[in-house]
This record gives C-alpha cells, structure tokens and sequence, in this order.
C-alpha cells in the first residue's frame, strides 16, 4: 500500500519552492510543476494517465503534464492566501 505521507527529501524541496512564493506575483512554470509532481506522488490515484488524457484528448505524458500543472498553480495559490492573508484574484478569475 502506498503511504500518502511526504518524505523528508519531499518536505525539503517543498519548504523551498513554498519559500519562493509571494503575493501579487505569480509562481513560475518550474516551480508550480515542481510543486505539483511532489504532491502528486502522494495522492491516490483514481483514473490511470490513459484515462486522463482520452478524457482531455490529449497523450499520458501531456496529461500527467497538465494535472501536475494544475495542482501546483492550485497549491500555490492556497499558499500565498494561507500565508499571507487574502488577497484578490484576478479580473475574471474569482
């Protein structure tokens, strides 16, 4: 069974993305992907690559690419609001 617990090397890199983030500037692509290929490695996985990607109509690769995308772009935002208070969207996005 696979432990959905990070580890330590895991936690580490994460403390020093996390570090980059700030409000009102947008994290870059390396470290939302970043961010998100270490979360993902410790979420349950209900659908396979395969699945994914026929329902977007895209390859494995590109969906494993665009779902890791999204959970570190989703990730970081809920930190910079967590950490540093609630700040607005923007236009269109709320």
């Amino acid at each position: 069974m696979k432990s959905n617990a990070a580890d330590a090397p895991d936690l580490t890199e994460l403390l020093s993305l996390f570090a980059r983030l700030r409000p009102g500037a947008q994290a870059n692509w390396s470290t939302r992907y970043r961010i998100g290929v270490i979360l993902s490695k410790h979420l349950d996985a209900h659908c396979t690559l395969a699945e994914l990607g026929r329902a977007l109509g895209v390859t494995p690769q590109n969906a494993y690419t665009e779902s890791v995308l999204a959970l570190g772009t989703l990730v970081c935002a809920l930190y910079v609001r967590m950490h540093f208070g609630r700040y607005p969207l923007p236009a269109g996005k709320q």
